[in-house]
């Protein structure tokens, strides 16, 4: 794949993945001619914890290898608090 073919969206609540994926292959030898054609669209939406900094979102695509990066909610909204019952 090539990085044209996926788009990466940040929500508060999730990072969506979406693209399509293309191949072709053809074949010319000895009185026959072959092509295969193969299409293929795909979706992920991959849920953050809350707190996540979106606005920090930065995607990197090398050698077919997608890399999203976002910081961390801060330790105190990842561990959660006491809520004192009245």
């Amino acid at each position: 794949m090539r990085k044209e073919d996926v788009n990466v969206n940040v929500t508060d609540q999730a990072i969506i993945l979406e693209g399509q994926r293309k191949t072709e292959q053809e074949e010319n030898r000895e009185g026959f001619y072959h092509t295969e054609r193969s299409y293929g669209s795909f979706y992920r939406a991959i849920p953050l914890p809350e707190g996540t900094i979106t606005d920090s979102a930065e995607a990197r695509f090398k050698d077919g290898v997608l890399e999203v990066t976002l910081q961390a909610p801060p330790s105190d909204v990842r561990q959660g608090r006491r809520v004192d019952i009245k």
